[in-house]
């Protein structure tokens, strides 16, 4: 009982909380059981203060290097632009992308995992500024997955829009 006490009082301020192990050795099978934790991983990036410019027809991964919030801070927003959980799980992403230039004709938004293209979001033709928003659940194993974001926008002089509400990528465990 004083086992279970001490991992009781480590988990401090969660009185609902139920906590139980199936073997003698408890401490091999908690896992990063904190108050973080408790209220989940979850993030929202986003382009800020100015328009990134792409080439014409070319997946290009955006740079989402501001944040709204990072619970577990598992989003790299100074290098990579690119969410690595250290919490194995199912992911919720939502993404969007807007696209603008002088000329425009398409736009499309996809989140990469490990490089690769996994999802795509809607893909519009118009000849205005367009739109691409895009959601999946991925299994991220907490190691070494990784999501990114990435556009892709025809026209002349073509840019992916800034701002929070424009271009970003959330995510929740």
């Amino acid at each position: 009982k004083a086992y279970f006490d001490t991992i009781y009082a480590a988990i401090a301020g969660s009185a609902s909380q139920v906590f139980s192990v199936g073997t003698a050795t408890a401490a091999a099978h908690a896992v990063r059981l904190d108050q973080t934790n408790l209220q989940g991983a979850a993030f929202s990036a986003y382009l800020p203060t100015a328009n990134q410019s792409v080439t014409s027809a070319v997946w290009t991964k955006v740079n989402l290097s501001a944040e709204e919030f990072d619970v577990v801070s598992d989003f790299d927003a100074a290098t990579n632009y690119r969410h690595t959980p250290t919490i194995a799980g199912y992911y919720q992403y939502s993404f969007s992308v807007q696209g603008n230039g002088a000329t425009i004709s398409a736009c499309g938004s996809s989140i990469y995992k490990n490089g690769t293209i996994y999802k795509q979001g809607s893909y519009t033709q118009t000849l205005a500024v367009m739109v691409s928003p895009g959601s999946a659940l991925v299994y991220m194993n907490g190691i070494t997955d990784y999501i990114e974001l990435f556009g892709y926008v025809v026209g002349t002089t073509t840019v992916f829009n800034f701002g929070s509400i424009c271009t970003y990528l959330t995510g929740c465990l």
